[in-house]
């Protein structure tokens, strides 16, 4: 299991029991993970690796013949 940095604590619920997740790094299940990060309770990757939107190429300037 990859470590997740948890920024706000949050419950689990899974087959009626509830497992509280505190601030910090931490593993987390893939299921758990996917939870914490669709709703905002793990901070977003900054390393190189994780993937970021490409921008978008600029036009070349169009040259008079």
């Amino acid at each position: 299991m990859p470590k997740h940095n948890v920024t706000a604590p949050f419950n689990w619920n899974a087959g009626g029991k509830v497992v509280a997740y505190p601030k910090g790094e931490q593993n987390l299940p893939p299921d758990v993970a996917a939870h914490a990060i669709k709703n905002g309770f793990v901070a977003k990757p900054t390393d190189a690796t994780a993937k970021q939107p490409a921008a978008p190429e600029k036009a070349e300037p169009a040259t008079k013949a």
